[in-house]
């Protein structure tokens, strides 16, 4: 007889509507505003199983030490491992295109592997929004992860923007009104590690999240829809202002200010998860870390102003398979 569990898992966010501003010289196309995503309420349980196949673990956190609490079983009611920072879109550092290690006095800056669009540091407690928690599978060695996302913005709450180019906005037409889908312009990224035997020794966070533990940075658009049952379906409740789907940001802000797309700028479009489904490799019996990064991606075609103000969550399922 096959043997699985499946567990479900909420992530709920929201943008905050965006502050107008003159572009100037501007490097990157996105807005240049504040934005906020938050977690909250994070929760699920997992199908009941006699033989305890897939199991999960509160983690604590201190000064980023994260350590089990030695509470595995089928149900997790909340994750406490979570941030819930005040976000501007974000770009990871590239090798060709970074902050300056000096400021314009001389003086030495700390880069922290992302920047703003103006290629100022941002630290890592504002770039993203985290949560992590423990996950082992007693007996198989292959776990599903499936995506799902809604947007879930209620009518009132969207905040469209009105169009001052044709460039990158196509038939939207000068002076009309239009909105972009958040989920458009976020990406997540997942990191797994293997705690240690010693449950009081733990893992750094910063460990956990190294390039060498990523297994994957996604577009959300490439995620099923909330229930998990099908393609993202795209905006419910939406407003009367017409959506523009397929635009390019970098385009339009540049006409707007009357510049050039900045050279060698590139969308960092993440990848696909296949049918909303990725598969991650564990051994048996081994505790791990999954840790989950969400940020709004500034270099992405689709971060318009109008992104500010709406609402989503992202559904996560699990399947310990053969």
């Amino acid at each position: 007889m096959k043997l699985k569990s499946l567990t479900k898992l909420a992530l709920s966010g929201v943008a905050l509507a965006a502050v107008a501003a003159t572009l100037g010289t501007s490097t990157y196309a996105w807005y240049v505003a504040n934005s906020t995503a938050t977690v909250e309420g994070l929760s699920g349980t997992t199908a009941a199983s006699n033989s305890g196949n897939l199991l999960l673990a509160q983690l604590s956190n201190t000064d980023g030490l994260l350590k089990e609490t030695g509470n595995w079983g089928n149900k997790l009611t909340s994750v406490t491992v979570k941030s819930n920072a005040t976000l501007n879109p974000v770009a990871k550092d590239t090798d060709t295109y970074k902050p300056a290690n000096k400021d314009k006095d001389g003086n030495a800056v700390t880069l922290t592997g992302w920047h703003d669009r103006d290629l100022g540091v941002v630290a890592t407690t504002a770039a993203y929004n985290f949560y992590a928690f423990g996950i082992m599978s007693s007996q198989k060695t292959k776990v599903n992860m499936t995506f799902g996302i809604s947007n879930t913005t209620a009518k009132n709450s969207f905040k469209p923007q009105t169009c001052y180019s044709e460039e990158g906005t196509g038939s939207i037409g000068v002076n009309n009104d239009f909105y972009v889908d958040l989920v458009s312009a976020l990406r997540v990224e997942v990191f797994q590690a293997a705690l240690p035997d010693d449950p009081t020794t733990g893992i750094q966070m910063s460990a956990v999240g190294a390039d060498t533990n990523s297994k994957g940075l996604f577009n959300t658009t490439n995620f099923k829809n909330g229930t998990l049952n099908g393609a993202y379906d795209g905006v419910d409740n939406a407003p009367t202002a017409t959506q523009l789907t397929n635009g390019n940001a970098h385009e339009y802000y540049a006409d707007v200010a009357g510049e050039n797309p900045a050279a060698g700028v590139t969308e960092v479009a993440g990848t696909a998860a296949t049918n909303g489904v990725t598969q991650l490799t564990v051994t048996a019996g081994t505790k791990y870390v999954l840790l989950f990064r969400v940020w709004i991606e500034g270099t992405d075609t689709d971060c318009f102003d109008s992104i500010g103000g709406q609402s989503y969550q992202i559904n996560l399922g699990f399947e310990a398979v053969d």
